[in-house]
This record gives structure tokens, sequence and C-alpha cells, in this order.
């Protein structure tokens, strides 16, 4: 995580590129299901995006995520993140396009 850019939000969460392709968003203040319907949403939106390119090509993009969840203290941040990552990859490697709750 050594290249985290954060972008905080006060009253909202932080949100933050973690390398290549891949963003962490973490919310404060939301429950699960509130975060699971967020995460829903911004993946639906992005696979309803179409990108033009040069010579009128169009493309359009998918999104997996992983969703970790605490309502409680005693997780470090770094414990989250790995949770939520792991919940990324199975997101990926059960075909990808879809958000995977930890």
């Amino acid at each position: 995580m050594s290249n985290l850019l954060i972008q905080v939000y006060a009253d909202i969460g932080m949100v933050g590129r973690v390398g290549g392709e891949e963003f962490a968003v973490f919310l404060k203040g939301r429950s699960e299901d509130d975060s699971l319907e967020l995460a829903e949403r911004l993946r639906k939106m992005l696979e309803q995006t179409e990108i033009s390119l040069s010579e009128g090509k169009q493309i359009s993009v998918t999104t997996s995520g992983g969703i970790a969840f605490v309502d409680r203290n005693g997780l470090t941040f770094e414990e989250l993140f790995q949770l939520a990552d792991k919940a990324l990859y199975t997101s990926k490697d059960s075909g990808k396009n879809q958000i995977t709750k930890a």
C-alpha cells in the first residue's frame, strides 16, 4: 500500500488509488446495507457508461469490488483493507463485474 494516494472527504470517508487500476473507498457512518447498495450503484453506473475513443470507437468498462464492513473497533486499517482486497479477488475469480462482501 505504499503507493496509496488518498483524498479525504471529512463527512463521507476517503477514496484513493491503490495502484494500477485498483481504487479503495472507505466510507464512515454507513450501514453495511448502505455500503453494499452504494457499491452496486457505482458498479452499474460504470457498466452503463460508454467511453468515446478516437475514430468514433466506443468502449464500456466493468468493475469488480470487495466490501469489508466493521461496526466495531478492533480491526486495524491494514486488516480491514486485506479483507476487502480478498473479497475483490473473489469477485474477479467469480466472473468479474460484481461486488463481493467479505
